[in-house]
């Protein structure tokens, strides 16, 4: 799986789609990993911010799940 295209946008996309199938713990630190990796391509303080919302939405739905 990998993003469609360079554009910040699909990039963007597809780092919300990695979080979305995240499962447990280690898969949320990867996803954690790989948005900090594509931060250096996005290379958009308000689109990672964004990413760095969703991401933390998505943990505390994780948990919230697993309790």
């Amino acid at each position: 799986m990998a993003a469609e295209s360079n554009n910040k946008y699909d990039i963007s996309n597809w780092v919300k789609k990695v979080i979305d199938s995240c499962e447990n713990l280690d898969q949320m630190n990867a996803a954690f990993k790989l948005m900090r990796k594509a931060s250096t391509v996005i290379d958009d303080p308000e689109l990672y911010s964004e990413l760095s919302s969703y991401l933390s939405i998505a943990e505390n739905r994780l948990f919230d799940e697993r309790i």
